[in-house]
């Protein structure tokens, strides 16, 4: 018994990783919108495709986290959603070039840890 509740136990977090993954991506194809309308401007297609990518982004999201809810305590989801801060992270450097600074690598940690202890807890 004690090994199918921690299989569960994993399967509840990967699916919450996915989500906050899901949710990453909103921001990232933010900035490419901000992009597109400096270069394009507000009506041009590239744009507009990028603000309905974000808006279907969301609304994804917003469905997976909803059913993720009803099976996870709330103050476990909402301490894996703070991994969403490592996520934009990674898009940050991969996709934009920008650096990391030490202060960004010393928060992350805190915030890994964070996660670890309150959902250790359940």
């Amino acid at each position: 018994m004690k090994k199918n509740k921690s299989l569960d136990r994993i399967r509840m977090t990967l699916m919450l990783q996915v989500i906050v993954f899901i949710y990453s991506l909103t921001g990232t194809i933010s900035k490419y919108a901000s992009l597109s309308m400096q270069k394009y401007g507000v009506f041009s297609i590239q744009f507009i495709g990028l603000v309905f990518a974000m808006v279907c982004s969301l609304g994804i999201y917003a469905i997976f986290w909803q059913r993720a809810l009803k099976k996870v305590e709330l103050s476990v989801a909402y301490a894996n959603k703070g991994i969403g801060i490592l996520w934009t992270l990674v898009w940050s450097v991969l996709l934009f070039k920008e650096t990391i600074t030490v202060n960004n690598i010393v928060g992350i940690i805190f915030i890994c840890i964070g996660v670890i202890v309150v959902t250790g807890n359940e």
